[in-house]
């Protein structure tokens, strides 16, 4: 009986580990894009914080 608890113990102490791992990574998102169209009539993709997007429209 003893020898049943030390396994369903690890095997939680491991699930909660496992589960504090993955929240704990770095979210590898996408950065969000925007697309531009530029004085030459091309279509050019740049980050959504690029300095040369003008906020005023």
């Amino acid at each position: 009986m003893p020898t049943l608890v030390l396994w369903v113990s690890t095997i939680a102490l491991l699930a909660v580990a496992g589960l504090a791992w993955l929240s704990a990574r770095p979210r590898t998102g996408r950065v969000p894009v925007v697309r531009v169209i530029d004085r030459d009539g091309r279509v050019r993709t740049l980050p959504a914080d690029d300095p040369r997007i003008s906020r005023h429209l």
